[in-house]
């Protein structure tokens, strides 16, 4: 189960599995809060596919080029632990606490000044902008 818990796409909590376009959708949010049991994996490769959804573009800013060479080249599955070692996820809770932390979490987002929250996530934003540029061509050159 994949669920927003606040608008502006900040917080999602989800207990199932992320694959493809479903664990690419993880890396444009603020805040993942995935279950002990959650899974991943990335598996275009397996299928004689490219990624795609952004995620040549999010991962590697999220986890850095050498993991997600390896997550996509791969394409093997991975779990929760996993994605919390490599920056994918939040938090890793019990089934029973997930949504109960993402619906707590979204109602303290909805306490802070709107304003300062646009501002804060706009100058966080091009920090990891910076790098997708810088490093496109690079990627794009060639194996």
């Amino acid at each position: 189960m994949l669920s927003a818990c606040w608008t502006s796409r900040s917080s999602v909590q989800f207990e199932a599995a992320a694959v493809g376009s479903g664990a690419t959708m993880l890396t444009y949010f603020d805040f993942v809060y995935a279950s002990q049991n959650a899974k991943f994996q990335y598996p275009f490769i397996n299928l004689a596919l490219v990624p795609e959804f952004g995620t040549s573009f999010t991962l590697p800013d999220q986890v850095g080029y050498l993991r997600a060479a390896e997550i996509v080249l791969l394409g093997h599955p991975f779990d929760a632990s996993s994605a919390l070692s490599m920056g994918m996820v939040t938090k890793v809770l019990p089934d029973a606490e997930v949504l109960p932390t993402a619906e707590k979490i979204a109602q303290e987002l909805a306490q802070k000044p709107l304003a300062a929250l646009k501002a804060s996530k706009q100058l966080l934003a091009p920090s990891s902008s910076i790098s997708r540029r810088t490093d496109y061509p690079r990627r794009n050159g060639g194996i």
